[in-house]
């Protein structure tokens, strides 16, 4: 990975070394073709004006995330959702933050969750990948 660039748009602080920590091992686990990744950190609402836009789902989702172009992928991940999971799950919020993270990132790498079976394969892929990170 060339460069990480992190914008955030909340109201809602957030690691950005540790954001950018993820970004970097995940990179040297798991290559994509974009050199450069930005991470954009939105709430609810704005994430669910994306995810209508180019979804067609009104409603807010954890994650998006678009090759922009040959050479820059976007993930944008809503902090809003990333707190109600991290609870749900309970778990820390840089947890969540780092499976989402790896989830937009193995979207931009072709990974798909459109079926059950790429969404158990994509869960696996996490699964192993997170994994790895733990021991690094």
């Amino acid at each position: 990975m060339k460069k990480t660039y992190i914008c955030n748009l909340t109201k809602i602080k957030f690691d950005f070394v540790f954001l950018k920590d993820i970004v970097k091992k995940i990179g040297q686990i798991k290559s994509i073709k974009q050199g450069e990744i930005g991470l954009i950190l939105l709430d609810d609402e704005e994430i669910q004006r994306y995810n209508l836009k180019y979804r067609g789902v009104d409603r807010p989702t954890d994650v998006l995330a678009f090759p922009v172009d040959e050479n820059t992928g976007e993930i944008l991940i809503s902090l809003d959702s990333a707190k109600k999971q991290a609870k749900i799950y309970r778990q820390s919020l840089k947890q969540e933050m780092s499976l989402l993270v790896l989830h937009g990132f193995l979207h931009l790498a072709g990974y798909k969750d459109n079926s059950k079976k790429n969404r158990l394969k994509m869960e696996k892929e996490e699964e192993n990948i997170l994994n790895l990170i733990k021991t690094q």
